[in-house]
C-alpha cells in the first residue's frame, strides 16, 4: 500500500501525462528527475510504461529549497515503498541516489537512452537548463522531454533564476531547430525531432 505524507504535486499533471502517452507508441524506457516519495513514479509504473518497461529515476531524496517547511525524513525509504507496492512483475526500477548532474552522467558513460523523460527536480534555472541539456542526448529521436514547474511561482518573489522557466526557454531556444512542441501550459513538453 501506497504512502504519502507530503502534499500531492503532481495529480494536476495526469492530463500531461495522459496526453503524452497518446503521442508515444514506445514507451519501454523512461527516466525521471526528481521523485520525492514517488507519487509521479508510481502512476508512471502503473499507467504509463510499458508493463515490462525501464524507469530510472534519479534523486538526492534531500529536497529542495522549497522544501524547508515540510518532514524529509524517511523520504528514501517511503518512496522505496511506495514504488514496491506499484510495480508490475516484470517491470524494472532502477534508482541512483544522486545529484541529478552525476546520475545523468552515470547514464550518458553507460550509452542509456529513453523513450520518455520527467524532468523534476531542482528548479534552479542554470540546474533545469543543464538536466536539459545532459537529457537531450539521453533522449531517442521521437521521444518526448517533458519539464515540471514551468509557470511555478514561490509565494515570495524569488530572483528569476530561481525559477525554471529562464533554464527551460534557454535550452528550447539553443535546441529550436531539433525539437517540436508539444505540451504548453503549466508544464511544457517537447519532442525530439533529430
Amino acid at each position: 500500500m501506497q504512502n504519502y505524507l507530503l502534499p500531492d504535486w503532481f495529480s494536476h499533471n495526469i492530463p500531461s501525462f495522459s496526453e503524452i502517452k497518446s503521442l508515444l507508441p514506445n514507451r519501454n524506457r523512461v527516466l525521471e528527475i526528481g521523485c520525492l516519495e514517488g507519487r509521479s513514479t508510481c502512476w508512471i509504473l502503473q499507467n504509463f510504461l510499458e508493463a515490462d518497461g525501464t524507469i530510472c529515476c534519479i534523486d538526492t531524496f534531500e529536497g529542495s529549497p522549497e522544501h524547508t517547511d515540510i518532514e524529509l525524513a524517511g523520504l528514501f525509504e517511503r518512496w522505496q515503498n511506495n514504488v514496491k507496492s506499484a510495480i508490475c512483475e516484470k517491470q524494472t526500477c532502477n534508482v541512483q541516489v544522486n545529484k541529478s548532474y552525476q546520475g545523468l552522467a552515470n547514464l550518458i558513460k553507460d550509452n542509456e537512452s529513453f523513450d520518455f523523460i520527467y524532468v523534476d527536480g531542482s528548479h534552479t534555472a542554470p540546474d533545469v537548463l543543464a538536466d536539459a541539456c545532459m537529457c537531450w542526448g539521453l533522449l531517442r529521436v521521437g521521444g518526448i522531454i517533458l519539464f515540471d514547474d514551468y509557470q511555478w511561482q514561490w509565494p515570495e518573489p524569488l530572483g528569476e533564476l530561481e525559477y525554471p522557466k529562464p533554464g527551460i526557454n534557454a535550452f528550447a531556444s539553443v535546441y529550436r531547430d531539433e525539437l517540436q512542441v508539444v505540451i504548453s501550459n503549466y508544464q511544457v513538453a517537447f519532442r525530439k525531432l533529430t
